[in-house]
């Protein structure tokens, strides 16, 4: 008698054992129903012991020493598990019939019901077929192998938490109000910037109010050096440590460092509200490191020298210079060390920095606010009406002016006056 059999002969059994003893009350609604998992679990060790071995009916009825209370979903159970081995019966035959390409078509197409709770997982279904057919694998074997997958699976994961944006990347920060399985695009939240900080060696965080420093640190290892740079905390000495490992310049932007380097730009303020609630966007991008440093140019206008100048105006290098005291093994001696040590070549963005402050210069006047971004809409060609400059012909129509479509985003809209609103036509 086969081991199939052996398990329908015992079902048939139990329930008609069941039906000859004294009928229960059945429970009302206000009953609790109590289902015990170890009483379930030493149901599941029986089936599977009498699947490898010869069981006596005596044995059978030994077993059988349970409460009263428990032999009605004791006979339910056992007729499911009857059901349920007749379906494997039945998935078995059909196996055998098929080529082993179409194995896996036919587990999926069983008639089981796939929504009873006693049902085998398919996965489950798929051991039991390697066992009855030679034990393909020994169970030592399909442990390895399942951890093997396990371990793939986790590498993804942290692979994909932790993704490098060599190229940078922009996206919308997470939003508590949106379902982001609607939306179906990536999107960026605190942590998922930050990535692994058990690589961080060192950052430095600058924004335009940060009403709760101790919110922004909490994302941080405490043996991480961060200097904090922001307009809110203006009374404060510009060097004053405000806890562990944070220090105070004034400021706005956001810069990380881990081996190599990562910068990156929000719309967002280190408020715990402007990332919970109010949609921004987040621009990230991973700088790799140089072989070897090159020399320090005061005359570059490029991406990491308005960096540089930018960091300087948000008082940086004083706070620099305090927490290298305390920390000697901080990658950058000097804010200059940035653009001598980071290759910044795969950089497309344009850097436009807006700090207060008198520019006497007509170079310096360019490097910051609105005459800024006058000279980055025409550094990338996207100036609309250029006729001014005879030898730019580019996208332009026929009645010599081109038409584009512009979007914008801004905050303090109420400070903004007409006439300032008005230069930007001579962008």
């Amino acid at each position: 008698m086969s081991s199939d059999d052996e398990d329908i002969h015992m079902a048939v059994a139990w329930s008609i054992e069941d039906s000859s003893k004294p009928h229960q009350p059945s429970a009302t609604a206000d009953d609790p129903i109590v289902i015990s998992d170890d009483e379930d679990d030493n149901t599941q060790a029986r089936f599977a012991s009498n699947k490898f071995s010869t069981t006596s009916k005596a044995k059978v009825e030994g077993s059988m020493s349970l409460s009263p209370a428990a032999t009605s979903f004791r006979s339910e159970r056992a007729q499911l598990e009857a059901a349920r081995i007749t379906c494997l019966q039945q998935r078995n035959i059909s196996s055998q019939r098929l080529p082993n390409t179409s194995r896996t078509s036919s587990k999926r197409n069983r008639s089981c019901d796939p929504d009873d709770p006693f049902e085998s997982s398919t996965s489950e279904m798929d051991e039991d077929t390697e066992d009855e057919d030679g034990d393909e694998e020994s169970t030592p074997a399909k442990k390895s192998r399942v951890s093997e997958l396990d371990s793939k699976n986790i590498s993804k994961s942290k692979d994909k938490s932790d993704s490098l944006f060599w190229n940078g990347e922009l996206r919308q920060t997470s939003n508590l109000h949106v379902d982001p399985r609607k939306d179906a695009k990536p999107i960026f939240s605190l942590p998922s910037i930050l990535g692994d900080t058990s690589d961080l060696e060192f950052a430095i965080l600058s924004s335009y109010s940060t009403p709760e420093p101790s919110w922004v640190y909490s994302f941080f290892p405490p043996s991480v050096p961060v200097i904090l740079a922001s307009s809110s905390l203006a009374n404060l000495p510009k060097t004053e440590r405000l806890a562990s490992n944070i220090y105070s310049p004034i400021g706005f932007v956001l810069r990380l460092f881990y081996g190599r380097l990562r910068i990156t730009i929000p719309t967002a303020n280190f408020a715990e509200w402007d990332w919970k609630d109010i949609k921004n966007s987040v621009w990230p991008q991973d700088i790799p490191k140089r072989p070897s440093p090159i020399p320090h140019d005061r005359k570059a206008e490029d991406f990491p020298a308005l960096l540089i100048r930018t960091l300087d105006a948000l008082h940086v290098s004083a706070g620099l210079e305090k927490i290298r005291k305390d920390h000697l093994s901080i990658p950058i001696s000097s804010i200059q060390d940035i653009r001598s040590n980071w290759d910044f070549s795969n950089v497309t963005a344009h850097l436009i920095p807006s700090l207060a402050g008198r520019r006497e210069t007509w170079p310096s006047v360019l490097r910051g606010g609105h005459t800024r971004l006058m000279r980055v809409v025409r550094l990338i060609g996207a100036r609309a009406d250029p006729k001014e400059f005879p030898g730019k012909k580019k996208n332009i129509t026929n009645e010599g002016e081109r038409q584009l479509d512009l979007e914008c985003q801004g905050s303090s809209i109420g400070s903004y006056t007409p006439a300032w609103i008005d230069e930007f036509i001579h962008l």
